[in-house]
């Protein structure tokens, strides 16, 4: 992960937090919409856009603890 941060993403966890250089707080995570879509499976789509926006609410949860 010292060579590429991001691809922590990648990893089984698919959520990664870390401090960057300028002290920032960092927290990346893989689109579940890119993943579903590898399966080729338009059935997924709805549950793939409903995964992604929980997400999306869980990761501006976090910034906004980490901001304050």
């Amino acid at each position: 992960m010292t060579e590429e941060i991001e691809l922590g993403a990648l990893l089984p966890c698919n959520v990664i937090v870390y401090e960057a250089d300028e002290g920032t707080t960092t927290v990346s995570a893989v689109d579940r919409r890119q993943l579903v879509g590898i399966a080729d499976n338009e059935a997924l789509d709805f549950i793939a856009t409903e995964v992604h926006e929980r997400f999306e609410r869980v990761l501006s949860a976090v910034s906004k603890t980490l901001d304050a």
